[in-house]
């Protein structure tokens, strides 16, 4: 079966209307994927309370997980509390974000993305954001993955 991973800013972090769509499309992603979708979003404690129900991932995410620790990436793993409560990691950058410059000097050399003088929460806080996701994913390994974005 082919595992969905919805990655989206606002996932357990309401900030405008994506919010809605992604929580609004979560009854019929669980009805197509059953157990093989899974929500990411970013991990802000506060934002988190109410939002997010903690647990203990399953054995291959937390051999992942404990990997990810180990660059300063920490992911937290539980249910999103809307009605079908589907399974959501959150990814907690902070520690992460002493890697902004050598992500941002990549982004120059294979992209050509200038980003000096970018401000940090409207680039470089997502961007650091965004690479620790790829990281997770990649970390999870999982065959016939399919990420929406």
């Amino acid at each position: 079966m082919v595992w969905v991973f919805e990655v989206s800013w606002e996932v357990c972090n309401k900030v405008g209307g994506i919010y809605t769509v992604v929580r609004s499309k979560v009854p019929y992603m669980l009805e197509a994927y059953k157990e093989n979708y899974v929500l990411i979003g970013p991990y802000f404690a506060k934002k988190a309370e109410g939002e997010f129900v903690e647990a203990l991932p399953p054995q291959n995410f937390k051999d992942a997980f404990e990997r990810l620790r180990q660059q300063g990436i920490i992911c937290h793993y539980g249910s999103w509390m809307i009605p079908q409560k589907p399974k959501t990691i959150l990814v907690d950058f902070s520690s992460f974000t002493s890697q902004k410059n050598k992500i941002k000097s990549d982004l120059w050399n294979w992209f050509k993305i200038d980003s000096l003088g970018t401000q940090y929460f409207d680039f470089d806080e997502p961007v650091v954001w965004s690479t620790a996701v790829g990281m997770v994913l990649s970390e999870l390994g999982l065959p016939q993955s399919v990420v929406h974005c």
